[in-house]
């Protein structure tokens, strides 16, 4: 049987990934999140309270779950929680699902996105300030 814990549950990601894997027989799924109303919380499998990644207590926390219920991997379900799993995946005891660092950093943002893929593929033109638009482009909807 595999651990799986999806962190933070609550969020629409979470859900899905609950949906997606609440029937295969050989995984366990365990939520986890921060301690406010969501349907997480009303699942059959439990849902335990880990205080947001952000607060001081997080990643503690968020390990003692990960030896507690001998979880093997982690979905993260949200993208600031994406961010910070794969910032700290070497100080927890679970293998974090997702792309590496960097790639969590450039996509994060899309403007890091477009910076990153400039030149390889079409992208949109950007403007920051109103006075950039000139001839055709001014005819744009903003």
């Amino acid at each position: 049987m595999i651990n799986v814990l999806i962190f933070p549950a609550g969020t629409e990601i979470g859900r899905e990934i609950y949906l997606s894997l609440r029937n295969e027989k050989n995984i366990n799924l365990v939520l986890a999140g921060a301690d406010y109303d969501s349907h997480a919380r009303h699942y059959a499998c439990g849902y335990h309270i880990v205080p947001d990644v952000s607060h001081q207590d997080g990643l503690p926390a968020l390990q003692t779950l990960l030896v507690q219920e001998s979880i093997d991997y982690i979905f993260p379900a949200h993208d600031e929680v994406l961010l910070f799993l794969s910032e700290n995946r070497d100080a927890l005891s679970a293998t974090v699902l997702c792309p590496s660092q960097e790639a969590c950093r450039i996509t994060r943002f899309k403007s890091k996105t477009y910076q990153a893929l400039k030149g390889t593929v079409p992208l949109p033109v950007i403007f920051n300030d109103l006075s950039e638009i000139s001839g055709d482009a001014a005819n744009l909807l903003i």
